[in-house]
C-alpha cells in the first residue's frame, strides 16, 4: 500500500551497549511514526498497493545498479595492494586493521543474542499480543480490514520495556538497560503472536465450516449439512500447532540469499527497524514520548466511547432500526435501509487514517457502484432473475451476486499481481546481473584512464584529510533509489555496512535446525490434520506441505520488492484445487478449507520472518534472536488467538446476520469451497456474466494503473478495495473517508504535527476500540445486557 508521505533517508543512529552514540556523529531526525506506518496498512483477505508496474521496474533498475556499483567498489577496495617497505606487496595494513579492529570494538559491545531474547521481553511480547490478537479478531469478524499493527508493537514494546526497566531498577532487583536489541525481539515475538489471529482463519476458512455459515449460504447444490465442523477450543490449539510453525523453517536456510545477495528491501521490515533504530536517538525518543501520549489520550477516548455506546445498543422494540449508534441513520432512514450511513466506529475510522487515500476512496467507489446503482437495480429482478423471498443471506438469492462478484475480483486481480511480482522478480534478478557486469566494465575503464589511483569514492588512506571508515559513505545519498514509492536506505557508510553484514553473518542458523524442523513439524501435520478433520487425507497435507516452500520463496521475494503478502489469495487457490480434488460425496467442502490452512499459514509465517530478519539486521539483532523470537511468539500464539476467539465465540453471536460480529468471511470462503466442488452452476442466473465483466473490468483498471502516466493512474481505484463494500455494506466506505477526511484537514493545518501524531492517534483509536471488547464479553457472559434500547423509525405525518 502507499504511504502517505515518503520518509526522509536518514544515516541510521545505533543506540546503547554496543549501538553507535548519535550525540558524537550527527543524530538524524526522529523518523515519522505516521510515515513509517503509512505503507503498513493492510487487508485482511488481500494486500493492495498503489505502485504501478513502471515505478516498480524503475526502482529495481536504480537499486541494482547502485548495488552493483556498491559491491564492485568493495572488491576493488578488498584488493587493492600496496608496495610494502621490502618489495612485496601488502594488503592496505593501516585502513584495513584499522577498519577491522573497529569493527570488533562494537561488535563486542553488543549484547550477545542470548541476553536479548529476555523472560521480560517474551513476556511484553505475549502481553501486546494478546492485546492486538482481539483487536484482530475484532477486525476480522466483522469486515475484514485490519491495518498493520507493526509500528504499533515496536512503539508500545519501547514504552513497556523502559518502564518496566525503570521500575525494576527503583526497587533495587536489577533493571538493565534496554536495547534496540531487547526491543526487536519484542516487537518480532508480538507480531508473530498475533499474527495467528490472521493467520489461523479464525474470521476464514475455519469460520467457514460451521453451522452458522451452512445456514449462511443456504440451499444451494453442495452445500450439505454434513460438511460443518463446528469449533471446539481443544481442536483449534491442536489445529494451530499444525499450521503455525513449519512455515517458520522453510526459507530459513534462504536468509543470507534473500537480506544479503539479493538486498531485497522489504519495506514493512526496513520501517520497523529504522523506527526502532531512531528511539534511541534523543530526538527520536522525544518523538515517541509525544506519540505515546498521543496513543494514550485517543486510546482512551476510543476505549470510553465505546462502552458508552454499548450502553444504548440493548435489544427491544423502540424503532424501525435499532442496534444504538451502530444503527444510527446519519443519511436518512430510507440510505440506511441500503447500508448508507456512519455508525460511529472509532475502528474504522482509525483504520481510514492509517491506510493511503485511495484505499478510502476506492472502497467509497465501490460502494457507490454496488450498494448505489447495481443492488437496487438487481434487487428489482427478484422473482425473475432469482426466488423470492429468500433471506438476505441465501446464495440463491441477491447475496450470491454480492459475494461472487466479489470473489471474482479478489481472485483476478490476486492473479494479476502474482504475474507482476513473477515478472518483476524475473527483471530484479537479470537487472542485478546487467548492473554488475556494468559496473565492472565501468570499474575496468576507470582503472585503465587511472592506473594505480584510487577508485572514485574510495575511503581515503589514514592521514588524508577527511579519512574517517565511519564516516565516508559507499552509498551517496543522490543515488539512493526508491523502488516504487518504498524508500531504501541511503547514507548507508562502509563501516555500518561491514558491521551489520557481520552480525547477520555470526547468527548463523544451524542449517540442520530448518530443515530437520521442517519436515518434523510437516510430519506432525500430515499425521494430526487427517485426525482433527477426517475429510482431509494425509496424502492431501502432504502435497500442500511440500507444494508450500516454493511458494512461500515467491511470496517472500515479491513481499520483500513491493510489501504485498499474496498468503491469502495462495490459500483462496488451495481451496479451490483440494476441494475439486476430493470431490463433493468425500467432503472437498471441509478438505479444501482444511487444507487451506495449511498453505495460509505456512506461507504467511515464511514472509513474516523474512520482514523480521530484515528488521534486524537494521538493528544489529542477531538472526537466531529473531528466529527464537518468532518461534515463540508463533507458540504462544497457538495459545493466544485461539483463546481469544473463544472469548467472542462464548460471549457474542458469531457470523449472524445483523449483529455486530457477522463474520463476511467465513460465508465467503465456503462458498468458494462449494464451488470448488460443485462447479459454477451454483451461481444464480446473469451471476456468471457479472463475474466476468468485473475480471475484465479488474484487468483493465490494473492495466491502466500500472502504464498511465503517473498524474491519471494515481485516480484509478485500487480492484481489491472496491470489492471489499459489495458485501459488506456502504457503512464502510463512509467510516473510512471520514478518517480519510481527517487526514486530509489535518495534514493542510499542521503537515508536521500530523506526519508525527497521526499513525499514533489512529491506532489509539483501534485498540481502544478493540479492547472494550474484553469487558463487553464478560458482560455477556455474566448476563448483563445494555440498559437501553436505542431506535429510529419514521415520524408520522399527523
Amino acid at each position: 500500500m502507499e504511504a502517505q508521505g515518503r520518509a526522509p533517508v536518514h544515516e541510521d543512529a545505533f543506540g546503547p551497549e554496543g549501538m553507535r552514540d548519535a550525540a558524537n556523529s550527527g543524530e538524524p531526525a526522529a523518523l515519522p511514526l505516521g510515515v513509517l506506518a503509512g505503507r503498513n496498512a493492510a487487508l485482511l483477505d488481500g494486500a493492495a498497493s498503489t505502485d504501478s508496474f513502471q515505478a516498480l521496474a524503475q526502482g529495481i533498475t536504480r537499486r541494482s545498479m547502485a548495488a552493483a556499483r556498491e559491491e564492485v567498489l568493495l572488491e576493488r577496495l578488498s584488493s587493492q595492494r600496496r608496495p610494502a617497505a621490502n618489495g612485496g606487496v601488502e594488503l592496505m595494513p593501516e585502513l584495513l586493521d584499522g577498519e577491522e579492529q573497529n569493527v570488533e570494538e562494537e561488535m563486542a559491545k553488543l549484547p550477545r543474542w542470548q541476553s536479548t531474547v529476555t523472560v521480560r521481553a517474551l513476556l511484553i511480547g505475549a502481553l501486546l499480543g494478546a492485546c492486538f490478537s482481539i483487536i484482530s479478531l475484532k477486525l476480522g469478524l466483522t469486515t475484514g480490514v485490519i491495518p498493520s499493527l507493526n509500528i504499533a508493537a515496536g512503539l508500545l514494546g519501547f514504552f513497556f520495556l523502559g518502564g518496566l526497566s525503570r521500575f525494576l531498577r527503583a526497587i533495587k532487583i536489577g533493571g538493565k538497560e534496554m536495547t534496540a536489541q531487547e526491543v526487536t525481539v519484542i516487537q518480532t515475538c508480538t507480531v508473530a503472536c498475533y499474527g495467528m489471529a490472521f493467520n489461523g482463519g479464525f474470521a476464514t476458512y475455519v469460520i467457514a465450516m460451521d453451522q452458522q455459515s451452512y445456514d449462511n449460504v443456504g440451499g444451494i447444490d453442495g452445500n450439505r449439512p454434513e460438511d460443518v465442523v463446528n469449533p471446539q477450543l481443544g481442536r483449534l490449539i491442536a489445529y494451530m500447532f499444525c499450521i503455525a510453525l513449519f512455515g517458520i523453517f522453510m526459507l530459513v536456510p534462504l536468509r543470507k540469499q534473500m537480506i544479503l545477495k539479493y538486498e531485497l528491501p522489504y519495506p514493512s521490515g526496513t520501517a520497523t527497524g529504522l523506527m526502532i533504530n531512531s528511539f534511541f536517538t534523543k530526538s527520536g525518543s522525544d518523538a515517541a514520548r509525544r506519540q505515546l501520549l498521543s496513543m494514550g489520550k485517543w486510546f482512551t477516548f476510543s476505549f470510553l466511547f465505546s462502552g458508552w455506546k454499548w450502553v444504548f445498543s440493548g435489544t427491544g422494540d423502540c424503532g424501525t432500526l435499532t442496534g444504538g449508534f451502530a444503527s444510527f441513520p446519519s443519511l436518512s432512514i430510507q440510505a440506511a435501509e441500503w447500508t448508507w450511513m456512519f455508525d460511529f466506529s472509532q475502528n474504522y475510522v482509525g483504520v481510514g487514517m492509517l491506510c493511503p487515500q485511495i484505499v478510502s476512496w476506492s472502497i467509497l467507489f465501490g460502494a457507490i457502484l454496488s450498494w448505489g446503482i447495481m443492488w437496487p437495480l438487481i434487487s428489482k429482478q427478484e422473482g425473475n432473475w432469482y426466488p423470492a423471498g429468500l433471506s438476505g443471506s441465501d446464495f440463491r438469492g441477491l447475496y450470491g451476486y454480492k459475494v461472487f462478484i466479489a470473489i471474482a475480483v479478489f481472485v483476478v486481480d490476486g492473479v494479476y499481481i502474482i504475474c507482476k511480482l513473477a515478472i518483476l522478480s524475473y527483471m530484479s534478478l537479470k537487472a542485478r546481473r546487467v548492473a554488475a557486469a556494468k559496473a565492472r566494465a565501468e570499474a575496468e575503464q576507470l582503472e585503465r584512464r587511472a592506473p594505480g589511483g584510487p577508485l572514485p569514492g574510495t575511503i581515503p588512506s589514514p592521514g588524508e584529510e577527511g579519512a574517517s571508515p565511519k564516516k565516508d559513505k559507499i552509498v551517496d545519498s543522490d543515488v539512493d533509489s526508491d523502488d516504487g514509492e518504498h524508500r531504501l536506505l541511503g547514507g548507508e557508510t562502509e563501516f555500518e555496512r561491514t558491521l551489520r553484514r557481520r552480525v547477520f553473518l555470526n547468527g548463523a542458523i544451524p542449517w540442520w535446525i530448518a530443515i530437520g524442523g521442517y519436515f518434523c513439524m510437516l510430519a506432525i501435520a500430515v499425521g494430526s490434520i487427517p485426525q482433527l478433520y477426517p475429510q482431509a487425507k494425509w496424502y492431501q497435507v502432504l502435497v500442500a506441505g511440500l507444494v508450500a516452500p516454493p511458494l512461500a520463496f515467491a511470496n517472500s521475494f515479491g513481499a520483500g520488492l513491493t510489501d504485498w503478502n499474496m498468503a491469502s489469495l495462495y490459500g483462496k487457490l488451495a481451496i479451490f484445487i483440494f476441494a475439486a480434488w476430493s470431490g463433493l460425496e468425500a467432503g472437498g467442502v471441509i478438505t479444501g478449507l482444511a487444507v487451506c490452512g495449511v498453505v495460509f499459514a505456512s506461507v504467511a509465517s515464511a514472509s513474516d520472518l523474512m520482514q523480521d530478519f530484515r528488521t534486524g539486521y537494521l538493528t544489529l539483532s542477531s538472526p537466531r534472536a529473531m528466529f527464537g523470537a518468532q518461534v515463540t511468539g508463533a507458540v504462544l500464539g497457538c495459545f493466544i488467538a485461539p483463546l481469544c476467539f473463544w472469548l467472542f465465540w462464548t460471549a457474542f453471536p458469531i457470523g449472524v446476520p445483523g449483529t455486530t460480529y457477522f463474520a463476511p468471511y467465513g460465508t465467503v470462503y465456503r462458498g468458494m469451497s462449494i464451488v470448488g466442488v460443485d462447479g459454477l452452476s451454483v451461481l444464480p442466473q446473469n451471476c456468471l456474466a457479472l463475474c466476468g465483466g468485473f475480471a475484465g473490468i479488474t484487468i483493465c483498471i490494473n492495466l491502466l494503473r500500472d502504464f498511465l502516466p503517473s498524474k491519471w493512474a494515481r485516480f484509478m481505484p485500487l480492484p481489491m478495495c472496491m470489492a471489499l463494500p459489495f458485501y459488506l455494506g456502504a457503512w464502510l466506505g463512509v467510516d473510512m473517508c471520514v478518517g480519510a477526511v481527517i487526514m486530509l484537514v489535518w495534514r493542510w493545518v499542521d503537515p508536521a504535527e500530523c506526519q508525527l501524531l497521526s499513525a499514533a492517534a489512529a491506532s489509539g483509536l483501534i485498540a481502544g476500540d478493540g479492547i472494550w471488547t474484553v469487558p463487553a464479553a464478560i458482560l455477556a457472559i455474566a448476563g448483563v445486557n445494555p440498559p437501553i434500547c436505542m431506535g429510529w423509525s419514521v415520524a408520522s405525518s399527523g
